[in-house]
C-alpha cells in the first residue's frame, strides 16, 4: 500500500529522478518521437512555467484538444 496519492505529477518527478535517460517512445499516425524521461519532465515545467505567466493558478481549469485514432 502506498502511503502517499498517485498523482501524475507524483509519477512524473520520481520518473526524473530515477529514470532521467530512459528512453519513451511515441507513435502518431505517421510519425514517431523519442524522448527520455528527463527531456519530458523538462517540456512539461516549461509548459507549466508558461501557463502561470499566462495566468493560470493551481486549482484552475484548462482544456486540451487531441484526437484519439
Amino acid at each position: 500500500m502506498m502511503n502517499y496519492p498517485l498523482l501524475i505529477k507524483t509519477m512524473l518527478e520520481r520518473s526524473h529522478k530515477l529514470f532521467p535517460k530512459k528512453e519513451i517512445f511515441s507513435r502518431c499516425q505517421d510519425q514517431d518521437f523519442r524522448y527520455t524521461y528527463g527531456d519530458f519532465y523538462q517540456r512539461v515545467c516549461k509548459l507549466a512555467n508558461v501557463l502561470q505567466r499566462l495566468g493560470i493558478k493551481q486549482g484552475d481549469t484548462v482544456g486540451t484538444f487531441a484526437w484519439n485514432t
